[in-house]
């Protein structure tokens, strides 16, 4: 049976009220990152049953130079993401690619040097986030080469290969809008026998009310 979590994405930590019918937070950071101290603290406050994923910040991600070319700040940032991520006992951490990273095979190499510093851990998994210049053709073969598993888009995307899925839902562009017909269609995508695990994050304004739709609509008698 497909466990489904549904969540938000969201730039601080939220109320009490606000995640209590949440299953999952994503949180991302701007330029001002907090201390791993202080994000220990306040995961203390929440349930231990509210799931937290980490958005990796640009700075873990480019330098000046370009995608993972490391200097060090970029390095910083990194080991910053890599504590932040224990700190906070997340499930999941997102490195979302600029819409610039190539698919040459100088990028590629680049990407998975930086792969590689990633820790692996069964409680864990890295999520890639894709923009811009790679497809699913190019990116979901290349993420399992790396062990990673790729973030997608269960409106226009085919799902990977995989029995554990990070689905993100937008609404942005000529999309402004996700009906609950349309959450029902991602469903039947994304809830299979062959799947264990689902992370379904909303990133649009609005998204707590799909969460919980999304959330509803799945425990329906009559679904699937």
């Amino acid at each position: 049976m497909t466990t489904l979590l549904s969540g938000c994405a969201l730039d601080r930590f939220p109320g009490s009220k606000f995640c209590r019918d949440l299953d999952f937070i994503e949180l991302r950071f701007g330029a001002s990152l907090p201390r791993p101290s202080t994000l220990c603290h306040k995961r203390s406050l929440f349930p231990d049953n509210l799931v937290f994923v980490l958005r990796a910040p640009k700075s873990a991600i480019a330098s000046p130079s370009g995608p993972f070319r490391f200097d060090a700040n970029m390095q910083k940032a990194l080991d910053w993401t890599l504590e932040s991520a224990d700190a906070l006992g997340v499930e999941a951490v997102v490195i979302p690619t600029p819409s610039g990273f190539a698919t040459s095979r100088r990028e590629r190499d680049l990407f998975a040097s930086f792969a590689d510093r990633l820790p692996r851990d069964k409680r864990r998994i890295w999520v890639w986030e894709t923009n811009g210049l790679w497809d699913s053709d190019k990116s979901y073969p290349f993420a399992e080469k790396l062990g990673l598993i790729c973030a997608f888009d269960p409106l226009m995307e085919a799902a990977p290969q995989s029995d554990v899925l990070y689905a993100r839902f937008t609404a942005l562009g000529v999309r402004t809008h996700i009906s609950e017909s349309m959450l029902s269609e991602a469903l039947r995508t994304l809830i299979k026998p062959s799947i264990k695990t689902v992370y379904a994050v909303f990133d649009f304004k609005g998204s707590t009310r799909r969460a919980k739709l999304l959330k509803k609509l799945a425990q329906a008698p009559h679904f699937p």
